[in-house]
Formats: C-alpha cells, sequence, structure tokens
C-alpha cells in the first residue's frame, strides 16, 4: 500500500491524538520509510520490503519496529495473511490488492491493446494491483480530514529534530550507514510539502504517475479510458473501514505490540 494508506493505518492503531501528545510523529516517517529509502539510487523496494525482521529490538532502536509495522501490512495486502512470500511473483496472489484488482485485469489490457501496446495476464496483475492502491491513496486524500497533513508535518518534524537518531536507528535495521539514511531522508523533503503533494492528488494526476511509473505512452482515449479505469478501482475499494478491521485483526494476530 501507499503512504498516505500506511499513515491511516498506523493513526488508528495508535491513535492521532497520543503521537501529537507526545510528540512521536517521527513514528509516521519509520513507517513510510520503506517506500522512501529506494530514493536512493543504490537501494531497491525489493530490499527495503524484503529485509529480515529484526525480532528483539534493543531499547535504542525501539522506534524501528515501526519499519516492521509497514512490512506487516504489506504483507497482507500484497499476499494474504498466513501466507508466505513466493519465491517469484505470483499473478494469482491472495492479497487485497490483487484480489480487488481482479475484476479490472480485461479492461487494462484492452485499453493498452487499443494503443497498440500488449501486455501479459502476469503484468496486468501487477498494474492493477498498483492501479488498486494509488485509488485507494487518493480516497484517503479525500475523505480523511488532516491525514496528508499527519504525514507532510512527520516529515517535517523528523528533518528538523530527529534525523540523526532517525539515521541511527534506520541504519541499524537495514545495514545501512547512517549517512546514506540522511541523505536519503533529505532527498525527501519534497515530502514535508503539503502543496506540492496535493498538487498531483486528483485522478489525472495519479493515472499520470502510473504511466511515468510503467513507461508507458497511451493515446488520448485511451489515456481518458485508463482515468475511468482509475475512478472504478476507487469504487472497489470505497469499503475502507472493512480493510481496516481486517488490518486489526491481522495486527492483533501477528502479537505486535507499539513498545513506545
Amino acid at each position: 500500500m501507499l503512504m498516505l494508506t500506511h499513515t491511516w493505518i498506523l493513526r488508528d492503531f495508535i491513535g492521532g491524538e497520543f503521537i501529537r501528545r507526545k510528540e512521536l510523529s517521527d513514528l509516521y516517517v519509520y513507517n513510510i520509510l520503506p517506500d522512501v529509502l529506494p530514493l536512493h539510487e543504490s537501494i531497491s523496494s525489493g530490499y527495503t520490503h524484503k529485509a529480515a525482521r529484526k525480532g528483539d529490538h534493543p531499547d535504542e532502536f525501539k522506534k524501528a519496529r515501526f519499519i516492521d509495522f509497514h512490512l506487516l501490512v504489506d504483507d497482507y495486502a500484497h499476499f494474504g495473511e498466513g501466507e508466505s512470500r513466493p519465491g517469484e511473483f505470483d499473478p494469482d496472489s491472495k492479497g487485497y490488492a490483487y484480489v480487488t484488482g481482479r475484476e479490472l485485469h480485461e479492461p487494462l489490457r484492452d485499453i493498452y491493446a487499443r494503443s497498440g501496446i500488449e501486455i501479459s495476464l502476469s503484468e496486468s496483475a501487477y498494474m492493477c494491483h498498483v492501479l488498486v492502491e494509488m485509488a485507494f491513496d487518493l480516497s484517503l486524500f479525500e475523505g480523511e480530514e488532516g491525514l496528508l497533513e499527519a504525514m507532510t508535518g512527520a516529515m517535517g518534524f523528523t528533518l528538523e529534530n530527529r534525523l540523526e537518531d532517525f539515521a541511527r536507528t534506520a541504519g541499524w535495521y537495514y545495514d545501512l550507514e547512517a549517512a546514506v539514511i540522511e541523505d536519503t531522508l533529505k532527498k525527501a523533503a519534497f515530502l514535508a510539502d503539503p502543496d506540492r503533494i496535493r498538487s498531483s492528488m486528483t485522478v489525472g494526476g495519479r493515472t499520470g504517475l502510473f504511466l511515468k511509473k510503467f513507461r508507458n505512452e497511451l493515446n488520448q482515449g485511451s489515456r481518458l479510458e485508463l482515468e475511468s479505469l482509475f475512478r472504478r478501482a476507487m469504487e472497489l475499494t470505497k469499503n475502507k473501514e472493512a480493510f481496516l478491521g481486517d488490518i486489526r485483526g491481522m495486527l492483533q494476530r501477528s502479537g505486535f505490540k507499539a513498545v513506545l
């Protein structure tokens, strides 16, 4: 899932007011770190999402548990609860994002075919899961008051007040030099600017990013069809409380504890 979704889930799990009172907004940044670190040219998303959990966290690095929190949620959304990570990509994954996106496979392939681009069923499965995640994030942006500001405020707070401790902790977790973490977080400073993020939070802006991610060029008619499919993805993800309830249950059964 994407950054606003992860922020929404953590805010629900711990409580936004508690985070504010205790000045723990850097937890939001630990929680999105697996999606932030790949801004570094030498760090892949595969590395940040497949890193082994550390198990017992020394007290000085206890906030790294919220990197684990991200990975628990992503594993649920990608593979399904209790499912082991496959050794290779599985287009029939039982994860929420893949199951929800299944009805979009054929329409997406048709849209691309009309622009002269053939995509396989495996490719469409991956692309549709991304479409679902982007649609979920946009719906949260539109419907959850203060969510964007919680995330951007946390990034600004961490850069200004917690950068050294954050870099040491995340460096320990990922076996990376603290300087690498610091440099990458500074590159991500745009995530502290709500206006910059807000400018792309439209159906047109999201579909543009989708096409950029997959390096695709569609003709104007096909692009409009893609925007329509994106709206369909937003409809498919509208029951967010059911998803959140499932996440709460998964987290409880996982034994995750927010030791603060």
